[in-house]
């Protein structure tokens, strides 16, 4: 048994892994003996190619001892380096594969984000009025419009102040760069051994090929028209998923999955807020931002003539937007359980 001391360190022996990375303590703050029963000197190697972060390495076991201030660090450096890792997770001798997120169990990986949905949602339902809300509508609204256009093979540019400019659908040099951006996302997303983030790039290629074969151009404009909304209302859930996949590492959504997810929060429960205020006047948002309730080229005044009523707009996007809601509440609370869980059980590892 390992007396208590001041160096806290992670441990993990072959019998161990992957699963098991137990927190002991030493009385020293440096290892140089392996705290497993074969007490062999240990031999320090670093993780990172070109990171001063290091391990000790006991040759007889093939365990692992590591800092816990060094994990702390490790989850972001190691994301943002271009390099090979150990990996820290894998049976009998260290060897190297790509850095992705897998190197690091969930029970390291939970603590540091599990609780963060539940922070970002309260931040959106308390603000869900305010003036940043609105401003995230808008950017989910407008960005709705350029991946409909993108999907279907136009080029789009979404401007933050309510407008989309977009070009005929099935334009070839706009093909060719959405099939261009999904093969390098696929690829990379392969050579960093992220199989959901390459999964998320063949969904996306295979109903973008689906969309040119089976949609005419009226229907691709209508789809266009309709990415507004649709999108105003999924966008910012499907912002709170990727929060918990990995994605190839040149995006360093290690760092930026923080402010997006706050900012899908502000997004849905802004949404929610507005489509309901709507469903109990019974009233459309017509017309534009830009052009006001007069302009008869805005989303809504579009959709209607497509052969909708009021009455069924309204009723089936205030019925999407509860829907996005309760994934969102639903997502939330699952990591926050799952965020105690693991909590609870790396304290009974002490």
């Amino acid at each position: 048994m390992v007396r208590p001391g001041r160096g806290c360190f992670l441990w993990g022996g072959k019998s161990d892994f992957p699963d098991l990375l137990e927190s002991r303590r030493t009385e020293k703050s440096t290892v140089r003996k392996c705290p497993n029963v074969c007490d062999e000197r240990l031999a320090q190697l670093p993780l990172i190619v070109g990171h001063p972060i290091t391990a000790w390495r006991c040759h007889r076991c093939e365990g692992l001892a590591l800092k816990l201030s060094d994990l702390s660090s490790l989850t972001g450096a190691y994301r943002q380096s271009g390099e090979k890792v150990y990996s820290l997770h894998m049976k009998g001798p260290l060897s190297e594969t790509a850095n992705d997120d897998s190197s690091l169990n969930s029970g390291d990986r939970i603590p540091t984000f599990g609780f963060f949905p539940v922070l970002a949602s309260l931040m959106g339902y308390a603000l869900s009025s305010s003036p940043f809300s609105a401003f995230a509508q808008i950017q989910f609204h407008e960005l709705g419009h350029a991946l409909a256009s993108w999907w279907i093979g136009a080029f789009a540019l979404p401007l933050p102040w309510g407008l989309t400019f977009w070009g005929p659908s099935h334009h070839p040099l706009a093909l060719l760069c959405f099939s261009g951006f999904g093969m390098i996302w696929i690829l990379k997303a392969s050579q960093e051994r992220l199989p959901l983030a390459r999964l998320l790039g063949v969904a996306a290629l295979l109903t973008h090929y689906c969309a040119l074969i089976c949609l005419t151009d009226q229907r691709a404009d209508d789809w266009r028209v309709w990415g507004g909304p649709l999108g105003e209302i999924s966008l910012p859930v499907v912002g709170l998923i990727l929060f918990f996949i990995p994605v190839p590492h040149k995006l360093r959504w290690d760092f930026w999955r923080y402010p997006a997810v706050v900012f899908a929060m502000l997004g849905v429960f802004g949404q929610h807020t507005a489509w309901a205020d709507f469903h109990r006047s019974s009233g459309l948002p017509l017309g534009s931002l830009l052009g006001g309730r007069g302009d008869l080229n805005g989303d809504m005044n579009r959709i209607l003539v497509m052969g909708w009523t009021q009455v069924e707009l309204l009723n089936r996007l205030h019925q999407i937007s509860v829907i996005a809601v309760a994934i969102t509440v639903t997502i939330s609370i699952v990591s926050l359980l799952y965020y105690f869980a693991s909590r609870k059980r790396v304290k009974s590892r002490y």
